[in-house]
């Protein structure tokens, strides 16, 4: 009996440690990490929401991984991170056992879902995919290249199964290159048609196995109903649309040979706006072209055109509904401020979205069956049945077969503003993903209008500003979309979110007690109370610059320089501004708020800047200059110029102040004693140019980033290379060590994340 025991005891302890090797841990902070780091804040930017046919599984793309969720128990199951390189786009089989996932280098991974296990890559050739789809076999996938490709793969062993591509000739009008239209529909056989829009504003359909034309689609509406040329009379204006077709008093109408009306509604959320005017007879011009997902029905926009010598000027012309088998033309749509064109998963339904409102048609009786005003977006369910829509504070669900509002899923309203991923219905429309401002993603029920649960937080915009608190307690971050954010760098979790009126966070810097924090962006510097995030003062620089211009280089890689610098504890600021044709560098007492000391050069200078740790000297340089100046802050007079020979894209002083770390477009790191103005060292380890620096808080450890996303470490005063970091994909943007150098964090351009690394000891 105790023998019996004691194998029922082992082999229930074997089956649990089987259980936990095979389940990821739920610190969503410590997955899939690159050697050497220890912590990851931020689970990146969110690029798509994807719900499995079967509700079983919600896949989110990120800036830097597909992370996979359990829908019914809300459990985060793994993390596809390995060779994942900026992942774009997601696509579930139609039986939900394959994941398809695009990457940034042009290559298509695919993964098996239930053991969560990458089968294989292969390469997209030419330009990344903007279209990927399983065919109904579920053994097909389909993906369209930016260049108009279609290719058509075998996900079970990569191999290329065919190739598609559109024959048309470019069109040179007056000098200038006029690029074609295409849209691409793919059947369940694997038959491939194009849509491309031609010069005299006709469209051609065309077979793309035989490349033969199978018809061409001619509008027969009068362009008149759309513009007038200078100096005619306006004859009939502008009119409301129509929420019932059958109300005519409010729509104009053609009629065809038969006598049927030929519907035509007027701008779209603008009810009094009055046609467009051109001064010459324009050319009308196809400008986009979308198939409904069952290829039975086409949608164009177009413009109407007048070439000139350097380029066209015109405006905009109608959305055009085709039926793509008689190449009759359904309806002609006035599309003054449409954003977005979308088909119902059945093709039976369109929504054209507008800057005031939206339209849902019927494709097949060819009326307008409803208009929502104030709309910011729509989707549809997969079976067509289920329309969602995106107001100003609140989800809207609607059942398409009754025209009846089915409930309003009303988020938090400080939470509302979404991804630009947004939102995601399930297949058959019972459930709804949402991913909210502050990086959570929630399930609803549609029926209902109840939140199921709260699946998952830590999604963010793209990082632009880091720093430690000088107790090194918190991280605090700045992105793109203008908020900061304070981190436990232990827990990972968010300790408070400020949210700011600005469009971008240039640059933040910890007070020396750590009670504040001071941020610019652009023009605004403003300083917060860091326990309660109010704001307790702020400045106006005029014409002050948080970024400079982008640069790029001959490797593919690239970064955006920056146009400010802060001592070390926001005692003082470095900014550039522009003044006419000149620059002047300002540098401001933010302890007083004081007028600050300018200095002024001759013509506009780009290049980077930086501070002295004590405030009284400041480094800069030309135009991507090879000379870096020396400046007094007190005086603002010249003290000396380097002489370095290569392109300067990074600055930084050691604490001391007595060195200056040099980073350069020919992957070098040069180091410069302060006082005599003489080269002490040049540290080679770099691939790519370096465009971020910084000293340990000792100045014994030196660190580069490049825009490779590398992180190289060198010991001072030895000079000695310690290790390298990699684990971004993109430009290091921001290098910062905590207070007792233990700690690196670092953020890279695009990935939303912040990586905190283990730095070895000396």
């Amino acid at each position: 009996m105790k023998i019996n025991r004691f194998f029922t005891f082992v082999t229930l302890l074997l089956l649990l440690m089987l259980s936990l090797k095979n389940t990821p841990a739920q610190d969503y902070t410590k997955w899939e990490l690159p050697e050497g780091a220890k912590s990851r804040l931020g689970k990146g930017v969110v690029t798509d929401i994807q719900i499995s046919p079967d509700n079983t599984r919600l896949a989110i793309a990120s800036s830097i991984g597909v992370w996979l969720y359990n829908v019914k128990t809300g459990e985060e199951t793994a993390f596809i991170t390995r060779n994942t390189d900026l992942a774009g786009r997601v696509v579930f089989s139609p039986d939900s056992t394959t994941l398809a996932s695009t990457r940034g280098d042009n290559a298509v991974q695919i993964w098996e879902v239930k053991r969560e296990k990458l089968l294989l890559t292969f390469s997209t050739p030419s330009s990344p995919l903007v279209f990927l789809k399983f065919l109904a076999d579920g053994k097909t996938l389909v993906g369209l290249n930016q260049d108009g490709t279609v290719r058509l793969w075998d996900s079970t062993t990569g191999e290329q199964l065919n190739t598609f591509s559109p024959e048309f000739s470019k069109i040179n009008i007056k000098g200038s290159i006029w690029e074609r239209t295409l849209g691409v529909f793919v059947d369940h056989t694997s038959g491939v048609t194009f849509a491309i829009g031609n010069h005299d504003g006709t469209i051609s359909i065309q077979d793309g196995h035989t490349h033969q034309q199978i018809r061409t689609l001619v509008a027969r509406t009068d362009d008149a109903e759309f513009f007038v040329r200078r100096g005619e009379p306006n004859i009939s204006a502008a009119r409301k649309p129509a929420r019932n077709m059958d109300d005519d008093r409010n729509l104009p109408t053609q009629y065809r040979d038969d006598g049927t009306p030929f519907p035509i509604q007027y701008w779209l959320g603008h009810p009094n706006r009055s046609r467009p005017v051109l001064e010459e007879q324009p050319m009308k011009w196809v400008t986009k072209l979308e198939f409904s997902p069952d290829g039975k029905t086409l949608v164009n926009r177009s413009e109407y055109r007048i070439a000139e010598e350097r380029g066209w000027r015109g405006t905009q012309g109608p959305i055009e509904i085709w039926d793509v088998d008689t190449g009759e033309q359904l309806a002609a749509l006035p599309a003054a401020g449409v954003n977005g064109i979308q088909f119902s998963g059945d093709g039976k339904t369109l929504a054209i979205t507008g800057s005031n409102g939206c339209a849902i048609w019927d494709i097949k009786t060819r009326r307008e069956t409803n208009t929502f005003q104030g709309v910011i977006d729509v989707k549809f369910s997969g079976d067509g049945k289920t329309l969602i829509i995106t107001e100003s504070d609140n989800y809207g669900i609607w059942d398409l077969v009754t025209q009846r509002k089915i409930a309003v899923l009303r988020p938090i309203q400080a939470q509302f503003a979404s991804f630009s991923a947004g939102f995601v219905i399930s297949q058959d429309g019972t459930f709804l993903a949402t991913a909210d401002a502050n990086g959570t993603v929630h399930l609803w029920e549609t029926k209902t209008g109840t939140q199921m649960r709260t699946l998952t937080t830590g999604y963010t915009e793209t990082f632009t500003a880091l720093a430690f608190a000088p107790n090194g307690k918190t991280v605090a971050s700045g992105d793109d979309a203008g908020n900061i954010q304070f981190w436990n760098p232990n827990t990972g979790k968010k300790k408070i979110t400020i949210k700011t009126e600005n469009k971008k966070i240039g640059e933040l810097a910890f007070a020396k007690d750590g009670t504040t924090l001071t941020t610019v962006s652009n023009e605004n510097i403003t300083v917060w109370n860091v326990t309660t995030g109010k704001q307790i003062a702020a400045y106006t620089i005029p014409n002050a610059r948080s970024w400079e211009g982008e640069a790029t280089f001959s490797d593919g890689t690239g970064f955006r320089l920056k146009g400010l610098a802060f001592t070390p504890y926001s005692d003082k600021l470095v900014t550039r501004i522009n003044k006419g044709t000149s620059s002047i560098y300002e540098v401001w007492d933010l302890t007083t708020g004081k007028h600050p000391r300018s200095l002024t050069e001759v013509e506009h200078q780009f290049g980077p800047v930086a501070l002295a740790p004590d405030g009284n000297m400041l480094v800069k340089t030309g135009k991507w200059s090879d000379t870096p100046d020396l400046w007094s802050t007190h005086t603002g007079e010249w003290l000396a110029t380097l002489n370095i020979s290569n392109k300067i894209y990074a600055l930084k002083f050691s604490p001391d102040g007595k060195t200056l770390a040099v980073g350069t477009g020919d992957r070098e790191v040069q180091l410069w004693d302060v006082n005599t103005h003489s080269h002490i060292r040049t540290l080679n380890a770099h691939k790519h140019a370096i465009c971020e620096l910084a000293f340990s808080p000792d100045g014994k450890i030196l660190v580069s980033g490049d825009t490779g996303g590398k992180i190289h470490l060198w010991e001072i005063p030895t000079h000695q290379h310690l290790t390298t970091f990699d684990g971004h994909k993109r430009y290091i943007r921001t290098l910062a060590f905590s207070p007792d150098g233990k700690t690196l964090a670092s953020i890279s351009g695009d990935e939303g994340t912040i990586l905190l690394w283990n730095v070895p000891t000396k």
